[in-house]
């Protein structure tokens, strides 16, 4: 994902890339003091997956974040109506997983970590997110055993 930032007067736009293909805009008015949220859409089709989460986040993070000393709006609704119906769109669901905190253990757990439909692996196409696996390398050069065999000292350590 990728998030381009642009600037023009007090207007803060920030528009969600999904590798190539925009999937959502945000904009915000910025003003000594004060962030109003103007707007924020994503596409129909990548609606429900976390990418407004994702971009709001990012927003607040671009306008000062979570801190006390800096204070993010939204504009009110114009009407009662909208304001209950807004009410109702809110639908939050979330189903609490054990933690998974070890780089070792999260490997074949059975919490997985990417359970999105649209994941995609990095350039190297090893990744499996059913296994938390992002990516998988190996490369030989020459012959290890020898290499050892032939070293005076041979140190071995697992760097996590």
């Amino acid at each position: 994902m990728r998030i381009d930032e642009h600037r023009e007067g007090e207007h803060l736009a920030l528009t969600l890339y999904k590798e190539q293909q925009p999937v959502g805009a945000c904009r915000l008015r910025v003003a000594p003091g004060r962030v109003e949220l103007e707007e924020l859409s994503i596409d129909e089709g990548w609606r429900g997956k976390g990418y407004g989460s994702y971009l709001l986040k990012q927003a607040l993070h671009a306008t000062g974040g979570f801190s006390t000393a800096s204070l993010h709006a939204a504009p009110p609704p114009e009407t009662e109506a909208a304001a209950a119906a807004g009410v109702k769109a809110v639908k939050v669901t979330y189903e609490q997983l054990p933690a998974v905190i070890d780089v070792e253990e999260a490997l074949d757990n059975a919490t997985v970590i990417h359970d999105e439909d649209d994941w995609t692996p990095g350039g190297d196409k090893s990744g499996d997110p059913s296994r938390n696996l992002v990516a998988h390398g190996e490369r030989v050069h020459g012959d290890l055993d020898a290499a050892f065999a032939a070293s005076d000292v041979v140190i071995e350590r697992t760097y996590r």
